[in-house]
Formats: C-alpha cells, structure tokens, sequence
C-alpha cells in the first residue's frame, strides 16, 4: 500500500492585465501563459465563448475602468503582478466622438483606478505602459533621460500616468514605467499606419492614394517582440531603472515604410506595387526615434522579427 501524500501543486502566481483583448493584450496572455503565469483579464466588451483569448485566461472581467466608482480589489481581488495595458488611444477616442477634454478625463480615471489598485494590492511588481508620445519630435535618438517635450492630449495622458506612478514610494511598490514605441504584426485593426496602407492597396481603388507626411519618421517594433519585452522586465528581478524604452533603436520614414509595404504586398499576395501616389509634407521635423541600449545591456533582449517579417505575417493573416 503507498502510503506517500500526494503532494499538493504549487498555485502559479497570478498577473492582473488590463487592456487584455486589445492588440498588445492578445499577444502578451500567451506569453505570460509560457513564463508560467496565470492570467486575469480585464476588458472593455464581454468576451465570447468562442474567442480564442478566453481559454487562455484564468479569469476575465469586463470592466469599464474609466468609472471612478470601479473597486478592483473587491472585484478582482488581489495578484502578484500587473500589467497595465489599458488606454483609450486617440483613433479609438474618434471613432467613440469623444472630445479632447473627454479623452483626457476618461483616460485619468482609468490610470487613477489602476493606482489605486497597486495601493491597495502591492502587487510583487508592476509594468505600466506608457508611450514614446511623451517624448515628442527630436532630432536625436531618444533615451530614458531624454526631456518629456510630447503635444497633444494623449501625450499629456501619460504623462500624468507616469508622474503619479513615479510618485509611489519606491522602497514600497516595485514598478516599472515601459515607453512602448510604434507597433504592427499580425492582428493589428485599422486605425494604424501599416493595415491602413495595406487595406487601401487591397481595395485597387483608381484614386491616386495620398500620403500625408511623408517625411515622418518613426521607430517600429513587431508586437511579439514588444511583448516579449513586457514579459521581460515584469519577472526580472533587480532591475537597475524605472523606466525602459522599447524599441528597435532604428528610423523609418512613412515614404520609406509605404515602399516597403507595397513591395511586400507584390511579392507576398502578387498584388501589383502603386506607386501613383502624392506626396505631402509638412515641412516641419518629425521624428521619433529611440534608444534600447539599457532594454539591451540589462535583459539581453533582441529584436527578433524585423520589419519586412511582420509586413508578411499581417499580409498571411489578413489576405486568407
């Protein structure tokens, strides 16, 4: 007769992800799933039965985060972790017709309540994803310790995020600010620069396309690469910083990307290259660009999947 106990499974540690059925979302629950994580989701619309996320969480909650009365700790309870992902972006805030003034409030409640949240938690450690908008224009690679000069009404969001964040005591709540750069791969909705382009050329429609600031140049990132990140620096311990750019350290001007993703599209789908286009610019320096060393030097972390790859990826994932 064995009369061994069957030893009990150790419980895997619990992250809190908010944002979780966004683009970034769908592809970070799968990698905190393989770094032996279980999953809690929050998210803005109920999630159907059939969705593919669904079993990939332990628990999901649709939560409207920019309610001031929302007590997570009570609905949630408590985790280990958290990633907070969670942002009404501008493209979303046109399509909902929310005024600037509205963007600003709704995203400061959500932000607030996540505050609030790490507390009233103390969550092992935090990641809070902000944005390279903080930065604005520059004409140089842009580093952790580069001045906040960002414009407009999202910028101004994180902003505020960061400094509220930033204001927790650091001997108490162990976080981490991410300034997340531009991002595409496979899944990304319209509103962005890469499946837009590519919807417009799939369309054949017989107007010359027009490109809009053509000079811009911005610093992009497949989505699994950024995840990988966020998974990253949310499990290593002693990290030296509170905040990480991530991004690919490289500059690509949208006349440049729309090239590119005209090129992929003829040699990928066979849909002919158009290159009828009109060209406008402002004339005015437009430039965002990072720098990853310190992502880099303390993670060893790589890009992985470069530009042409996730031009690709989309196109097989889009076009089937």
């Amino acid at each position: 007769m064995n009369t061994h106990r069957k030893q009990d499974t150790p419980r895997r540690s619990r992250v809190l992800v908010t944002g979780a059925s966004g683009f970034a979302g769908r592809w970070l629950i799968p990698t905190l799933n393989n770094m032996c994580l279980d999953c809690i989701g929050i998210t803005g619309c109920r999630l159907h039965s059939r969705d593919p996320l669904k079993s990939l969480l332990a628990n999901d909650y649709q939560i409207d985060l920019s309610n001031h009365s929302v007590d997570l700790l009570d609905v949630v309870g408590d985790v280990e972790y958290l990633v907070h992902l969670a942002s009404i972006t501008p493209h979303k805030a046109r399509i909902a017709g929310l005024s600037d003034s509205d963007l600003f409030i709704r995203n400061s409640a959500i932000d607030s309540n996540i505050v609030q949240y790490i507390k009233d938690v103390v969550p092992k450690k935090s990641v809070i994803i902000s944005s390279c908008a903080v930065y604005g224009n520059s004409p140089r690679i842009l580093t952790e310790d580069s001045p906040l000069m960002g414009k407009g009404v999202y910028a101004d969001c994180k902003m505020k995020l960061e400094s509220s964040i930033a204001k927790l005591p650091k001997n108490t709540y162990n976080t981490v600010i991410v300034r997340s750069f531009n991002h595409s791969g496979p899944g990304q909705p319209l509103g962005f620069f890469i499946p837009d382009t590519i919807q417009r050329a799939t369309a054949r429609k017989l107007e010359k396309a027009v490109l809009k600031n053509a000079n811009a140049v911005r610093d992009f990132l497949d989505v699994r690469d950024i995840v990988n990140a966020y998974g990253s620096l949310l499990m290593k311990d002693n990290l030296r910083h509170n905040v990480y750019n991530v991004c690919s350290g490289k500059g690509i001007s949208t006349l440049e990307l729309n090239t590119l993703i005209q090129n992929r599209l003829s040699k990928v789908c066979g849909i002919p290259a158009n290159n009828d286009i009109q060209i406008e610019n402002t004339g005015t320096e437009d430039r965002i660009v990072g720098d990853n060393s310190r992502l880099v030097s303390e993670l060893g972390w790589k890009r992985k999947v470069d530009i042409e790859k996730s031009i690709d990826d989309y196109l097989m994932g889009a076009l089937v």
